[in-house]
């Protein structure tokens, strides 16, 4: 089984490389193997530990050989289930603290058998300071979060997720959708990182696709494609480069209709459990471009099949589907100092 591996070499690029960066000389780095799911673990689930979706989560990651871990709407046992399944498949370097957890939705009879609604984070290494930002609200009583953690031998690394609500009407804060508020109070938070000198990759369900306009102060000025035009940020989506599918957007992440039609879908396309022309990203990978230190990927993963107890949506996701998204993975070499 792979393992975290440190990279401390001198790197040296006299050009421009595929991710529209130019790295520094001499400068630390290091390479990740990024995986993230939205595994509904409420809504397909009911807060299951036994319905197959936490196997085919740990079983993924340990097979992927990842090193950095995000999961959104995971139920608080489910949680402490692949804690469970990962320690005893020896995944992580240090058994007692590689994991993280926020709460996004709070307990109620019909959410998650009775517990907690969340989002979490793993890591092949030991973990370091955690860092739990609550989002600005949209409307309802439980609050979104930003969860971020270090890793103790990288302490300028950083690694977060979040779930960004499908709320789109505007907020009496400042008349703005809440989910642009969220989107930008996340973006605030890395940016303050990146001037802090820290390297952040964050892995998580933002609800948005890549060429949505409020996606545009994300994505870097050096990403200008039909499919993805008018950026104004700063960062990279590692499954951006995709040139055989979608250049700029990428592959599909949600089953079923998630607003409008990908760029690159045909007229007309829709996405049933036969056909993902019309499937929607809404998951993403975000690296700051100027902390990219060489290529990088992201690819989109089928969804296993095999859960118990998950009867499936004609137009959506067929029979045994373990969630309504794909497993979103990706490697990327970043600058860690």
């Amino acid at each position: 089984m792979k393992k975290l591996v440190w990279v401390a070499a001198v790197v040296v690029v006299a050009a421009t490389l595929l991710s529209g960066t130019t790295a520094a000389a001499a400068r630390p780095t290091a390479t990740y193997d990024v995986w993230h799911w939205n595994v509904a673990g409420s809504k397909l689930h009911g807060g299951s530990v036994t319905s197959g979706m936490v196997d085919a989560a740990a079983a993924s990651i340990v097979n992927r050989g990842a090193d950095l871990v995000a999961v959104n709407e995971l139920c608080w046992q489910q949680y402490e289930a692949l804690v469970d399944r990962l320690r005893r498949a020896g995944w992580p370097q240090d058994p007692g603290n590689f994991g993280r957890f926020v709460p996004q939705q709070r307990t109620s009879r019909s959410l998650c058998n009775g517990e907690s609604l969340g989002v979490a984070v793993f890591s092949a290494a030991r973990l370091g300071a955690t860092h739990r930002w609550p989002l600005p609200s949209d409307g309802l009583p439980d609050r979104r979060h930003l969860l971020c953690v270090g890793q103790a031998a990288q302490p300028k690394v950083r690694f977060c997720t979040t779930h960004i609500t499908t709320k789109g009407h505007a907020s009496p804060w400042n008349g703005q959708p809440h989910n642009v508020n969220q989107l930008n109070t996340v973006l605030g938070r890395l940016e303050a990182y990146a001037a802090a000198g820290d390297t952040v990759l964050i892995a998580g369900d933002l609800n948005a696709q890549p060429h949505y306009r409020r996606l545009d102060n994300w994505y870097a000025r050096s990403l200008d494609v039909p499919a993805n035009r008018g950026n104004t940020g700063n960062y990279r989506e590692l499954d951006d480069s995709d040139a055989a599918r979608c250049p700029g957007y990428g592959e599909w992440t949600a089953a079923g209709p998630a607003g409008a039609l990908p760029p690159c879908a045909p007229p007309g396309a829709g996405c049933t459990a036969s056909t993902a022309a019309g499937c929607a990203k809404i998951d993403h990978v975000f690296v700051r471009q100027d902390r990219i230190a060489g290529r990088y990927w992201g690819d989109s993963l089928d969804t296993s099949r095999s859960c118990r107890g998950v009867p499936g949506r004609p137009d959506q996701y067929p029979p045994g589907s373990c969630s309504d998204h794909r497993i979103l993975i990706g490697r990327v070499t970043v600058l860690t100092g």
